[in-house]
């Protein structure tokens, strides 16, 4: 596998590779099938790991997906769980890509084309709105910088408006002068990396997001009482944001690609 990623990038420097997995145990992976693709992610071989979560409904996806969400071996790797729609009910691929965004991953792999129908179509226009031809969100692994700020003007846009609803939950960005400032310094530092990436905006990014998380439960401590999962999910889509960023600091920072 190492030599195979490097004899293409040899010839194509900007290629992204990517696997798809069996999400099993060591000894499976390793001594049945030869799939070490823990080892593939950490040596920074691939770009992304697709773990093959094929699941007809949600209880028996969650086992398969959630564990590797939270695994600490694969390096710089993205992970995106698959989804396999073959006989999977409309409202089942809802909820387990609801699942998904509730997990610190970069995103989701449907399989395949061919069964994407008009229902989940209509379903998922009818939860997310229909998509414009003219918006053009960035794609987490060929624009990672561009992502995570993209992804953390989503996250203040929940925020503001769970806050503004709530009439017994207080707004940390009213109350805290500390989280107003450093949500504000957030906020710039991602943006200034999106707009002009380089060693020094990521450097700015990464601590201003470190500095971020280690208060975050402290600032949400009334909100956690109210909605835990809530707050966790949160947490998790800044651990995505910080996973984008270590992505991006070996795909775009160490390969020298910017002026």
């Amino acid at each position: 596998m190492g030599q195979v990623a490097q004899m293409l990038r040899q010839k194509r420097s900007y290629l992204i590779l990517s696997v798809a997995v069996f999400p099993l145990g060591e000894y499976e992976r390793v001594q049945k099938i030869q799939q070490d693709w823990e080892v593939w992610a950490r040596r920074g071989d691939i770009d992304l790991v697709v773990p093959m979560t094929d699941a007809l409904d949600t209880p028996r996806f969650q086992p398969l997906a959630e564990p590797w969400t939270h695994s600490t071996k694969l390096g710089s790797t993205l992970l995106v769980p698959g989804i396999r729609l073959l006989s999977l009910p409309s409202l089942g691929t809802f909820d387990q890509l609801q699942l998904l965004r509730d997990l610190p991953v970069s995103g989701y792999a449907l399989f395949a084309a061919e069964n994407f129908n008009e229902k989940l179509d209509e379903i998922l226009i009818s939860t997310q709105g229909k998509v414009q031809n003219t918006k053009h969100d960035p794609i987490p692994k060929s624009q990672p910088f561009q992502t995570a700020a993209f992804r953390y003007a989503a996250l203040q846009k929940e925020w503001q408006f769970l806050w503004e609803k709530s009439e017994r939950a207080p707004n940390p960005v009213t109350t805290s002068d500390n989280f107003k400032n450093q949500y504000q310094e957030l906020q710039n530092a991602l943006n200034q990396l999106a707009i002009l990436p380089s060693a020094s905006n990521l450097i700015s990014a990464k601590v201003s997001l470190t500095r971020f998380q280690s208060q975050f439960k402290s600032w949400m401590s009334v909100p956690v009482q109210e909605n835990p999962y809530q707050v966790k999910v949160w947490e998790n889509r800044l651990i995505t944001i910080e996973s984008l960023l270590r992505y991006a600091e070996r795909r775009v920072i160490n390969k020298a690609t910017f002026n």
